[in-house]
């Protein structure tokens, strides 16, 4: 049974919100991410730095305080509110079109670290590692995890509780960003809505879709406090919001090569696979459910006309009793290529692998193909693949899903 809290929780001011809550972070690289905080000094990723973020000569050591120090910037400048008394929250984001409402709680470490919150993506070390020294260092969580929940049955009066509280009150909270996402907050005032907000969602099958690294960090966070002083109650619970399964929307997230030698790399899949080549963007979505694609660009195929694609045929890779990963383009190309013919291991990281959301459609293709880069295609993992990888205890690689929008960091701060 999973097990919910209400958080006291600190929220940036409106006068702000233009500003602070950064975009995504996994959407932009670290030159990406770098060159925002030039133009955008008081964005939250000045806080948030990953690894890979660093300045040459700035350790992790420095890359941390450096978080703390920009976290007190904001909060002398009277970026953030007051802190607020524990709540549940109301929290729905729209864009292009879609929108998704979720509940914003505290949910149980214990819960991650049993397996009442599935996972289905494995996580680098590192980064893990350096996320957990954030909480300890920078001492806040500014971006929830994001679980799915299957909307059904009992589990329906959550999305109910959530209709009700929207339709009933006025946001405090409601910012509309340069990228277009709107963002609305709603305190969950009236008992009856608390309890059977808890009631519904404590026997739900709960998915983490978004945060593996953030999850895995605030367990080992808890870990250490459990260690060192005893039972310490903040880092019992991580920040999260749920949302119901049915309203997420999947995009894919491609593989993009940087520092390999290409003519070795499409040599070896010609060997192993059969293969064939295309310039028509829409043969590439249309292609077989057990082909895999290869982008290749410029400096290394003439693309005079576009980009060019190599469809490699990868055969499934187990024998007998179906099993969900088999379908799924990560799993396929790090079992046929990455491991076995270049040495990538994506639970460790790999400084020649990146990855690159997108669309799996047409335009979204063609983007995704950069000159001078090898970019494996990736389509979307369906939800239920996710959710039925997830009831069986089994993993996909590191950014096997990428579902949007997603919850921003710097929104809203919980202390640590």
């Amino acid at each position: 049974m999973a097990r919910l809290t209400p958080l006291p929780l600190r929220f940036v001011s409106p006068k702000w919100a233009a500003d602070v809550p950064s975009p995504p972070h996994d959407a932009l690289d670290a030159q990406g991410r770098r060159a925002h905080v030039h133009q955008h000094p008081q964005s939250f990723l000045a806080v948030t730095k990953s690894l890979e973020d660093a300045e040459p000569g700035v350790d992790s050591h420095q890359l941390l305080a450096d978080g703390r120090a920009a976290l007190e910037r904001l909060l002398a400048d009277g970026v953030f509110g007051s802190m607020t008394s524990p709540a549940y929250r109301v929290y729905q984001l729209e864009h292009n079109g879609h929108r998704q409402t979720g509940i914003v709680a505290g949910v149980s470490v214990d819960d991650y670290d049993n397996g009442v919150v599935r996972v289905h993506e494995r996580v680098h070390r590192d980064r893990a590692r350096h996320l957990a020294e954030h909480l300890q260092v920078v001492g806040v969580q500014s971006a929830p995890i994001a679980i799915a929940f299957s909307d059904r049955g009992e589990q329906a009066d959550a999305a109910a509780v959530m209709a009700e509280v929207t339709a009933g009150q006025t946001p405090f909270l409601d910012i509309t960003g340069s990228d277009g996402l709107r963002q609305q907050l709603w305190t969950v005032e009236d008992d009856q809505h608390r309890i059977r907000v808890e009631r519904a969602l404590s026997t739900a099958p709960l998915y983490l879709i978004d945060g593996h690294h953030r999850a895995a960090a605030a367990s080992e966070h808890h870990r250490g406090h459990r260690r060192g002083q005893g039972n310490d109650e903040p880092s019992q619970w991580v920040l999260a919001t749920l949302f119901p399964l049915s309203e997420l929307r999947s995009r894919a997230i491609h593989r993009v090569l940087v520092g390999v030698d290409v003519a070795r790399l499409i040599g070896a899949i010609e060997d192993r696979f059969p293969t064939r080549n295309t310039s028509d963007p829409a043969v590439v979505v249309a292609r077989e459910p057990h082909e895999l694609a290869l982008a290749i660009g410029g400096q290394d195929r003439s693309i005079a006309a576009g980009p060019r694609w190599m469809l490699f045929s990868v055969a499934d890779l187990a024998g007998g009793t179906p099993n969900p990963l088999e379908s799924t383009d990560p799993v396929r190309l790090s079992a046929s290529v990455l491991n076995p013919i270049l040495g990538i291991d994506e639970s460790g990281g790999d400084h020649r692998l990146r990855y690159r959301p997108g669309d799996a459609d047409a335009a979204g293709i063609v983007t995704a193909s950069g000159e001078g880069e090898l970019v494996f295609v990736m389509r979307p993992i369906e939800n239920q693949t996710l959710v039925d990888v997830s009831e069986r205890g089994l993993v996909m690689p590191p950014k096997s899903t990428y579902f949007v929008p997603k919850v921003r960091a710097g929104l809203m701060l919980r202390s640590m």
